[in-house]
């Protein structure tokens, strides 16, 4: 080993943590296991990256594959169209799609469930409901249609009140009901 006047050994200034090791004529100071839990830490933080990076991209923080929802069979008398995931304060929109089968019915009524208007603010539907009655744990609403046979759709547009998981219970009042959640970010 090269000293040098006034300059202590190698092993004295990393004050003994690692020991010098000879290579050939390298003396190389190691930690093998230091470096094998660097390398796993370092793995796991891409992984991660990659998995944050994927879920942006497939709708998991916005708008893509999964961040949109659909429940009804085709020709069911009701389907719902809503966002799987919204963000606490920002608007959100439910889609209901009645499909009217008896001509000359004047309005359709649905449902919407305490659970759910308890963790939202309803901002507006459209078109406007003719009524509103409380029943039970549900809020029941009358919409007028055209008496033809065919589809109608109300959009309720709100925002959510709460972080996290939110239960929706949406239903025709003498039909299909729904029970589902969405996720809301702060």
């Amino acid at each position: 080993m090269l000293r040098l006047h006034g300059i202590p050994p190698l092993i004295t200034v990393m004050r003994g943590e690692r020991r010098l090791k000879r290579i050939g004529d390298l003396d190389i100071a190691q930690d093998l296991e230091h470096e094998r839990r660097k390398y796993t830490a370092e793995r796991v933080g891409w992984t991660i990256a990659v998995l944050v990076l994927l879920g942006s991209l497939l709708g998991l923080f916005g708008e893509g594959i999964l961040s949109h929802g659909r429940l009804g069979e085709p020709g069911s008398r009701l389907k719902i169209d809503y966002r799987k995931f919204a963000r606490r304060q920002s608007d959100s929109e439910l889609t209901l799609t009645f499909n009217v089968t008896t001509a000359g019915q004047k309005s359709v009524r649905f449902w919407l469930g305490e659970r759910f208007l308890q963790a939202v603010s309803i901002q507006s539907i459209e078109p406007q409901p003719q009524s509103n009655v409380a029943a039970g744990n549900r809020l029941i609403y009358a919409i007028a249609i055209l008496p033809v046979p065919g589809t109608s759709t109300v959009r309720i547009s709100f925002r959510p009140d709460r972080i996290g998981f939110v239960p929706t219970d949406v239903g025709l009042e003498s039909g299909p009901e729904f029970h589902f959640w969405q996720f809301v970010y702060p």
